[in-house]
């Protein structure tokens, strides 16, 4: 999470740049929780009692948590199932992103 908090705080004020989080929880009063002692601000997603089963986690094919997606501002899937400590992983990826670039390719 702190590496998730560090790129959000970089990028929050991009009107380009959007942070969700998909919460796997059961209980929707832990998930406030939790953000409240992480002091995570940006929303949250959540279906109640659906966990594993939640359809953004099938959608996604989510295999463990926590992890981070990418999407461009087309709602293209640029990273994907990136561990979430990966910061410098997942700021690379975030700044060609917000470049309009698709891949390292593309520099």
């Amino acid at each position: 999470m702190p590496e998730t908090k560090e790129i959000y705080e970089k990028y929050k004020a991009r009107e380009d740049f959007v942070v969700i989080g998909v919460s796997l929880d059961h209980d929707k009063d832990k998930l406030i929780q939790f953000c409240e002692k992480q002091e995570i601000s940006w929303p949250q997603l959540f279906e109640p009692e659906k966990g594993w089963e939640s359809n953004i986690a099938k959608a996604f094919e989510v295999r463990g948590v926590p992890s981070v997606w990418v999407i461009d501002k087309e709602g293209n899937v640029v990273g994907m199932d990136i561990h979430s400590s990966n910061r410098e992983e997942i700021e690379g990826i975030v700044e060609r992103s917000l470049d309009g670039l698709k891949s390292a390719s593309d520099l």
